[in-house]
């Protein structure tokens, strides 16, 4: 019990620094030093006293913790990473690829689903790389046109880069999953 209430107290607190998807933040916003939080309860806090709600939300998966693999960065347009503090991460849309350069560098991610009723989180994670250079972890997400778990369409990412055992997290850049 004391791993589950420790597991979502780091999830409630990462929710609670993020940008809210609606807010669409580019990287020039992401270069500022504040987060904001304009995005209420999302889906995860959902119980089963709320089936009867218009929309049965599947319950979403436990937080992912991945190692990175070795790899060699290709090239991203600019709005698909974020640094911080000389460590930087990047998603890259068709393939569902996430970037880490540096070691040890950190890849911390929420992955967004739409539906008829707004934006609710899915899934969340991190993604360590552990090697020096650049190391990347293959996720699965849905696209922002097919179908996804909610019965809607539109999926994002929100991406930041946390360099390990530095106690800063970069701020946090949202990118729509449009491949």
């Amino acid at each position: 019990m004391k791993t589950f209430t420790l597991a979502v107290a780091a999830v409630a607190a990462f929710g609670a620094l993020a940008v809210a998807p609606a807010a669409q933040a580019t990287s020039s916003q992401a270069s500022t030093s504040q987060a904001t939080s304009s995005h209420p309860a999302t889906s995860q806090a959902r119980t089963s006293a709320t089936t009867s709600d218009a929309v049965s939300l599947v319950r979403p998966a436990a937080f992912e913790d991945d190692v990175a693999t070795p790899g060699t960065h290709p090239s991203f347009a600019s709005g698909e990473c974020v640094t911080g503090r000389g460590y930087e991460v990047c998603f890259k849309r068709y393939g569902d690829v996430i970037w880490v350069q540096g070691s040890p560098g950190s890849a911390v991610w929420e992955n967004w689903l739409r539906n008829s009723t707004g934006w609710h989180k899915w899934r969340t994670g991190e993604c360590v790389n552990t090697h020096s250079g650049w190391g990347y972890c293959n996720k699965d997400f849905y696209e922002d046109s097919s179908k996804n778990a909610l019965g809607g369409h539109g999926s994002g990412l929100r991406l930041q880069s946390c360099p390990i055992n530095t106690g800063y997290c970069s701020p946090q850049i949202w990118i729509r999953n449009n491949a």
